[in-house]
């Protein structure tokens, strides 16, 4: 966060604007995918999983292997958190 500061900071005036601009477009992008990566209950697995993707399990139609649970997908298997 420093680190940010320091760069909208250090940054011309005509350039903080674009700074910021960036980063707010950077942060609706984290927000987006935080919304595809949750959600309430999974009744199948993702078709397309990714690195670092988290899913809720409802144990049912889609158990990954410990029951309903919040699940995180890394190496190329969920593993329940």
């Amino acid at each position: 966060m420093e680190r940010l500061a320091t760069l909208v900071i250090s940054a011309e005036p005509e350039n903080k604007i674009a700074v910021l601009e960036q980063l707010v477009t950077d942060l609706w992008y984290v927000v987006q995918d935080l919304q595809d990566s949750i959600s309430v209950s999974q009744k199948t697995a993702p078709a397309k999983p990714r690195e670092g993707m988290v899913r809720y399990a409802n144990g049912v139609g889609w158990n990954p292997g410990s029951g309903a649970g919040l699940y995180q997908y890394i190496s190329g298997t969920w593993n329940k958190l």
